[in-house]
């Protein structure tokens, strides 16, 4: 497992992990960079899974999920905490950054860097998932010479 940390700075395991997942944390990094980072690092057949943060505009797909967002964070709050607090607000135990880049942008740089098949979907309020998996290799690649001992 790596912290973000070690994960921006350079790691020398090329290829050798089967997961990476983020939740909340690409927003905080560089999109592009660290997209190639991680098709770099995933083993063939190894998945990215993003659970992020994208930056709202007003264009009318963002519009409409924020309308969906309006009404269900409400009903969301009340059941996850049904009893107001009360006091000052805790002080933040982790870094906050604003996103900066919206779910159109993200889709396009994960095509682009990832390939056709990396999935990007919004959610509701102003989240979205991307999956990827990194290509298996093909059967025709070479494959070592096996001595027959």
């Amino acid at each position: 497992m790596l912290c973000v940390s070690e994960f921006v700075a350079e790691v020398s395991a090329q290829g050798e992990f089967d997961l990476i997942t983020m939740i909340a944390s690409l927003h905080h990094l560089p999109l592009r960079s660290t997209l190639e980072r991680c098709r770099g690092l995933l083993a063939p057949g190894g998945r990215l899974l993003v659970v992020g943060l994208a930056r709202q505009t007003t264009a009318p797909a963002d519009l409409a999920w924020e309308l969906g967002s309006a009404a269900a964070n409400p009903v969301l709050g009340l059941l996850a905490h049904p009893r107001p607090h009360r006091g000052p607000r805790p002080a933040e135990r982790f870094p906050v950054a604003d996103p900066r880049e919206t779910v159109a942008e993200i889709a396009a740089a994960a095509a682009e860097l990832l390939g056709g098949d990396a999935r990007v979907t919004r959610r509701i309020p102003f989240r979205y998932t991307l999956s990827w998996q990194r290509p298996a290799q093909s059967a025709q690649s070479p494959q070592p010479a096996q001595s027959g001992g």
